[in-house]
């Protein structure tokens, strides 16, 4: 033993003696030479691994070269090192230290999913489900997904929880994707809350139950989680699960706005606008609309052009207004349609003049331009009271498109006082009478049960009848329906038929979800690059986010 040390403080001498005429490289390359052989690091898996992941951070002396950890974390890996195989798919999954590589990433990764690694299992789990890096393959998902649930891992509890509701790499079973939503919900994941909280909404899986339903949208809301704050200001906005207050909306809507989700940040404009739950504040409105427009929001994009052209909450600019509404008009909105129609008119006050001399006859048409022209203020001072009259005496002849207006002036509480009984009674006759955007918002309501009795199936009906008369945004919620089996028996097939008709017609969140499906080959759609690029290049066009950001991986 004597021996042994006199050895080793004659090694660390000459060592000294060497370091003090090399460059600091060749020092780092000596300390690790010597560390080595003390602790004999080279011949063990651990000390493979550690001296590989010393090389990768560039730690203890060692400088970082992702070659050099490569090859000795594969020398661990090869010999059942997990941390090693772990941080060698790491490293073919970013391309450091080799060419980027998610099959080789995967095969190592496997390795460590087949040794107990959680992390390896989640990633596995979550790229097989959903077709990113690697070929979408459901039931091997769903295998690695369980094993990470049942470690108690929160996400892969509630993507497991997404595959027993849709049926996907198992049999479809919807108690049981409220056990594992449950388990995610109560570990206080904010995604599983939300989510639990739409199982509670919609009664699916659990009898439906808005009280609980918005305790769950709220805790995840109190996280930050976007969406949970959308669905808990539409609660709060009609009185469902809770006492209506649309302050407390607001207050949701802008949470989730600031976030960024484009419906929110255009229902937070509305309510700027029409001062609902707030002080009117034009200003204020016009940035809101100009958020959401900018991410294809069609909604927002109609309501910025009326800003533009009338100089409301932002410098009068009359072109401009015409490009946004043009650009909702590309989506499929027809109110963009026909404002662009009123607005080429020339001389809009003699317009008015017009409609009002033949309104005063009887005129339904007239009567429902009149109040349109009243309700924008076009060719007459804005008033939303005189504005409802004539769009009441209109909607009493059954003019279809005064009723949906009438419908809407109740909904919002402007220029009469807010009365959801009224709105839904006069949506219902215009949707009976055909009117397209009318029927659409009726669906809207039974699915959300809002008023009126939570029906699926009720809303598919009014959902086909307005996507038969080629609504944009019917046509794409009808397809939500056959994907998701909602109303109508799942039918993947479908669901891309009525997305590939919305898409064609310009309706940003279709061709968004349209070009997804075939690039990751889900919901029955094939892998097909081209087809993906098209329709997601149209979408991010439009400046839709997740669009965005999809494109952008798949360029890279």
């Amino acid at each position: 033993m004597k021996n042994r040390i006199a050895s080793i403080f004659g090694i660390l001498a000459i060592f000294t003696l060497f370091t003090l005429f090399t460059p600091a490289v060749q020092t780092a390359n000596g300390m690790e030479w010597l560390r080595q052989w003390l602790s004999g690091e080279s011949n063990t898996p651990e000390g493979q691994y550690l001296t590989g992941w010393r090389y990768f951070e560039g730690e203890d002396g060692f400088p970082q070269d992702y070659e050099k950890a490569v090859i000795w974390f594969r020398r661990a890996a090869e010999r059942g090192h997990l941390e090693a195989q772990y941080a060698l798919g790491g490293a073919y999954l970013d391309g450091l230290g080799v060419p980027e590589d998610n099959v080789g990433a995967a095969k190592w990764f496997r390795k460590a999913a087949e040794q107990g690694d959680i992390r390896a299992q989640i990633w596995l789990g979550m790229c097989l489900f959903f077709g990113s890096r690697l070929p979408k393959d459901e039931e091997e998902a769903v295998i690695w997904l369980r094993m990470a649930a049942e470690q108690g891992d929160s996400t892969a509890q509630w993507v497991l929880g997404i595959a027993s509701l849709r049926g996907s790499g198992v049999p479809e079973d919807k108690a049981e994707a409220v056990k594992w939503t449950r388990k995610a919900a109560e570990q206080c994941d904010r995604f599983a809350q939300f989510l639990l909280g739409h199982h509670y909404f919609n009664g699916v899986g659990v009898p439906e139950n808005k009280a609980e339903a918005v305790k769950w949208y709220r805790k995840a809301a109190e996280q930050g989680q976007p969406q949970a704050q959308g669905a808990l200001a539409l609660c709060y906005y009609f009185g469902m699960g809770v006492v209506m207050d649309r302050s407390e909306a607001t207050k949701w809507f802008r949470e989730a706005a600031e976030q960024g989700e484009s419906w929110t940040q255009n229902l937070l404009g509305v309510n700027y606008y029409y001062g609902i739950g707030i002080p009117k504040d034009r200003i204020e409105a016009a940035q809101w609309f100009h958020k959401a427009a900018e991410q294809g929001n069609h909604q927002a994009q109609y309501s910025l052009a009326i800003c533009y052209f009338f100089g409301r909450g932002v410098p009068q600019n009359e072109a401009e207004g015409m490009k946004w509404l043009r650009k909702a008009k590309e989506q499929g909105d027809s109110d963009a349609a026909d404002m662009l129609q009123r607005l080429a008119v020339k001389d809009r006050a003699e317009k008015a003049r017009e409609h009002r001399r033949n309104a005063e006859q009887g005129n339904a048409d007239a009567q429902y331009e009149l109040g349109v022209c009243y309700f924008y203020g076009i060719g007459v001072p804005e008033n939303w009271e005189e504005a409802v009259e004539w769009y009441r005496l209109a909607a009493e002849q059954e003019h279809a498109k005064a009723q949906y207006a009438l419908s809407n002036r109740y909904l919002f509480g402007t220029g009469v006082p807010e009365d959801m009984e009224e709105a839904v009674k006069w949506l219902r006759r215009s949707a009976e009478l055909g009117h397209a955007e009318a029927r659409s918002g009726l669906a809207s309501l039974y699915l959300r049960g809002v008023h009126v009795p939570l029906d699926a199936e009720g809303a598919v009906k009014w959902l086909r009848k307005a996507a038969e008369q080629g609504n944009s945004v019917a046509q794409f919620q009808l397809g939500q329906r056959y994907g998701q089996g909602e109303g109508v028996p799942k039918d993947h097939a479908e669901m891309l038929k009525w997305f590939r008709r919305s898409a064609e017609r310009g309706y940003v969140e279709a061709q968004a979800a349209f070009g997804m499906a075939h690039s990751c080959g889900c919901c029955g759609a094939l892998v097909d690059p081209t087809e993906a690029e098209k329709w997601l290049r149209k979408a991010a066009e439009q400046g839709h986010p997740q669009a965005i950001e999809w494109l952008q991986r798949i360029e890279n």
